[in-house]
């Protein structure tokens, strides 16, 4: 089954193929095959080796080549773990996944790009790793300055930059194209720098521009157009794989991977200095002194991470921690290709050949984000603008709740009366059924105030329709507030549908302690109300202990987490109360794509 056409050597691989083979063909060699064909392991079953290039080249005990270039499908590697009936099953034991075959499939027809040059004998990346010396590996070098080339038409360069351009055409015998004219050079710069052509009025502008930096004045006029933000944002974009979703089935939203959008492009139009940009991306949201845009009052900083979590996802993956380690092995590569235009995942399995990365440096990386959780940071809240806002917030609640116990105090006297009223409305055969109907159809509980209103203005006994009318509302509409069920039981003796008998029983025990971050989780030491501007009632209801939110005001992000506990194979059970939160199951640190339970 010899091939006759000759495998790519490693100078001649493409990086694309190179890319594949270290990220898709080697971890694969590796797992299923270098236990029975590799030097290192001390066996060669067959007397073929794979874990170099000569070993497959060479072929084993059946003569020649494993693998046919020509015609990949007679490759007898090919035929052998797809358990041929005409050739010995590889791997004996268990064939391998159609994902791990389409693989080595993929592999043999492009030609099985290989960089592993090492010899038969020769050990296999041995432990000689010199950091230092690699250190001095020419793609490491800092930039440094070097002479301008001496160039024999000195009246072509406009700058020392075209000298470099016109040395290197002089040495090839070649001659520089003509120049474009003026209205074919506005048109790629413009094209270039926003992406889009020059408007009419533009162009016959620069045309009519005598002046001798007037193309000058035209890129500078283009630099600084919210539109190079837009154009040059998308390049970036492309670079850290942008998207809106997680592809997949469901094809789950990328929660706020807006907001990264918006801040490239604020960042490309604000000419953010390249250092910062770097910090921002990796510990944006540890920075003691973040980048506040002071015309939006947003923190910039801690929103420039975000491109790490730009990955596919799923929700019911086969095997978790393989699909963690998949994600994960993405989020290092975008970020080693992005800011280093070098990528590290080779070192998933080994130390780089030539540059100074080893695989503990790609493990560290991986050990970062494995220790880490995805939490959702409010870029608003370091500015001073939110400072403000909740300062007074704090300030304002004693007020408020003071101001609605003196109001209750003041009608207090009427209570009764105005409880009764309601209660006996309740009996009404008529009120009743626009009650049910109501139950179905939200949308006619106007419906139902308005009735409550007119009989209790037309009992004459009625002291404050209004208020009958509320407390009507409160006893006899299904309304899910599952905290005033009891004093709803009390007054009218009716078990609401939401029973709920577990909350009551349900009790924490002390080591499994609540986890808060952020303003809109609170500790409860003392006694306190729940205040909602929103609300009709404003106080929403109150609170003597346990870990709230709401305390402060409404609308401030935080995040509960529980303690760690152990799976055992029972279902997992969460009983939760309130509006606008999301529940997530994080396993072993790791978030599957899309919410599990949404409160409404």
């Amino acid at each position: 089954m010899a091939g006759t056409s000759a495998p790519l050597v490693g100078g001649e691989i493409s990086s694309e193929d190179r890319s594949f083979f270290e990220g898709s063909v080697r971890p694969l060699l590796v797992e299923r095959c270098y236990e029975c064909h590799s030097e290192k392991a001390g066996k060669t079953k067959g007397g073929l080796l794979l874990d170099r290039r000569a070993g497959w080249e060479l072929g084993g005990d059946s003569g020649g080549t494993v693998l046919n270039l020509e015609k990949p499908g007679e490759s007898l590697m090919l035929r052998m773990i797809h358990h041929d009936p005409d050739f010995e099953a590889m791997p004996p034991k268990s064939k391998l996944a159609d994902e791990e075959i389409s693989v080595l499939e993929e592999w043999v027809k492009r030609g099985a790009p290989d960089p592993r040059d090492e010899a038969i004998g020769e050990a296999v990346l041995g432990n000689d790793f010199d950091l230092e010396g690699r250190s001095y590996w020419w793609s490491l070098q800092p930039l440094a300055k070097v002479s301008v080339p001496v160039v024999k038409d000195e009246s072509w360069p406009r700058t020392d930059y075209d000298r470099f351009i016109l040395a290197k055409l002089e040495e090839k015998e070649w001659v520089p194209a003509e120049d474009a004219d003026k209205a074919t050079l506005l048109r790629r710069a413009s094209i270039t720098l926003t992406g889009l052509a020059p408007s009419v009025e533009e162009l016959e502008r620069f045309l009519t521009d005598t002046r001798g930096d007037a193309y000058e004045k035209e890129v500078d006029r283009l630099l600084a157009s919210p539109h190079f933000g837009e154009r040059f944002a998308r390049h970036w974009m492309d670079v850290v794989r942008y998207a809106d979703s997680k592809a997949f089935e469901q094809d789950y939203t990328i929660p706020y991977g807006n907001e990264y959008r918006d801040y490239l492009i604020r960042a490309f139009n604000k000419d953010v200095p390249y250092d910062q940009f770097v910090r921002e991306a990796f510990a944006g949201d540890l920075l003691e002194t973040p980048r506040i845009n002071p015309e939006i009052g947003l923190n910039e900083s801690v929103i420039g991470p975000g491109f790490i979590l730009s990955t596919d996802g799923q929700h019911g993956p086969p095997d978790i921690h393989e699909d963690e380690a998949r994600i994960f092995d993405g989020m290092i590569n975008t970020a080693t290709v992005a800011f280093q235009a070098l990528t590290v995942s080779c070192a998933k399995c080994h130390d780089h050949k030539f540059d100074a990365i080893t695989a503990a440096d790609y493990y560290s990386f991986y050990g970062m984000l494995r220790s880490s959780r995805l939490h959702y940071a409010n870029a608003n809240s370091l500015s001073d603008q939110h400072e403000r806002a909740v300062k007074e917030l704090k300030e304002l609640k004693p007020k408020v709740v003071s101001a609605v116990m003196n109001e209750a105090l003041a009608n207090s006297a009427d209570l009764a009366e105005v409880i009764g009223a309601a209660v006996k409305l309740g009996e009404d055969a008529e009120l009743a059924g626009l009650v049910e109907r109501c139950r179905k159809d939200k949308s006619k509980r106007a419906g139902l105030r308005s009735k409550v209103l007119e009989m209790a203005s037309n009992d004459r006994s009625t002291v404050d329709a209004p208020s009958v009318a509320d407390w009507f509302q409160f006893l006899w509409q299904d309304d899910d507030l599952l905290e005033l069920n009891g004093l709803r039981r009390a007054l009218i003796g009716e078990a609401t549908k939401h029973g709920h008998s577990g909350i009551a029983s349900f009790k924490l025990d002390e080591r499994f302690i609540w986890k808060t971050q952020g303003e809109g989780f609170v500790q409860i030491d003392e006694p306190d109300f729940l205040i909602d501007p929103e609300y009709p009632a404003i106080i929403r209801g109150g609170l003597s202990g346990g870990v709230a939110s709401g305390l402060t005001a409404s609308r401030l992000d935080g995040v509960l987490r529980s303690a760690d506990f152990v799976l055992d194979g029972m279902p997992i059970e969460l009983w939760a109360k309130g509006r606008g939160a999301t529940v997530q199951l994080i396993v072993r640190n790791y978030e599957l794509a899309g919410p599990y339970s949404k409160s409404r």
